[in-house]
């Protein structure tokens, strides 16, 4: 099933799937007219706008439990759909920013990478955010909430010991000592995953309700002695006076 499933289609079979389910003399007018109305008002393709009906729960509950299971599976279907031209991408970014770990505040050629993919998808990017943070915004082609999503990108003064090709041989100064640096708590797969949420989402821009964006944070282990920076600087420079996020 796709997203793009013709949502009568989806309402007939729900109906046939709860009447074989839950016997068809246990299926009211209502859990049908309830069902029908959702799929002719819904302007989106997901399927959990078929409950938005609040008391289905209290009048039905069998056909309300089998709704929302019926809903999940489709849902991560559609989910899956979205995902799978891009997760070879995701495992590329991922070791490629493993392989090329920067501290906090320092994270130059990272945020070069990141930047250079949001804008090739065509979202609004502003970069240098505390430093080397980059944020970009995604405007749906529908009304909708707003809601933001965050990736931190920088690593830590830990010495990798793999011989996987792609592991860190990077090395820099933390402290005042000469140390390794490598992505030991997986932020390389944080700013991987979300390029590639931003990519998925990008695609299915004209169906998209509302609007994202995309928070791309260094130093979250903490900013170098004597700097300011992470969460809290990218706050204080207003990236949510800009653009206030509902979720």
């Amino acid at each position: 099933m796709t997203a793009t499933t013709d949502r009568s289609q989806l309402g007939s079979r729900l109906l046939k799937e709860i009447a074989a389910i839950v016997g068809p003399d246990n299926v009211s007018a209502s859990t049908v007219d309830r069902i029908t109305h959702s799929f002719d008002a819904t302007q989106h393709q997901h399927l959990p706008d078929l409950v938005v009906h609040p008391d289905l729960r209290e009048a039905e509950p069998l056909a309300w439990e089998f709704c929302m299971n019926f809903a999940k599976d489709n849902e991560l279907q559609v989910f899956e759909a979205w995902a799978k031209p891009v997760d070879a991408k995701v495992l590329e970014w991922r070791r490629d920013f493993h392989q090329f770990p920067e501290l906090g505040n320092r994270e130059f050629r990272t945020s070069k990478r990141v930047t250079e993919h949001l804008r090739s998808l065509g979202l609004e990017v502003t970069t240098g955010v505390a430093h080397t943070g980059v944020i970009a915004v995604l405007k749906g082609g529908k009304p909708g909430k707003r809601i933001a999503l965050r990736a931190d990108m920088d690593a830590l003064p830990v010495t990798e010991r793999s011989d996987l090709p792609f592991a860190s041989r990077a090395t820099s100064t933390f402290r005042g000592e000469a140390v390794g640096v490598m992505h030991a708590c997986g932020h390389d797969a944080h700013v991987g995953i979300l390029l590639g949420v931003a990519e998925a989402l990008a695609s299915i821009k004209a169906e998209l309700p509302g609007e994202i964006l995309f928070i791309f944070q260094p130093a979250e282990e903490g900013p170098p002695d004597g700097e300011e920076g992470g969460a809290e600087e990218m706050l204080a420079q207003g990236i949510f006076d800009r653009f206030k996020p509902q979720a």
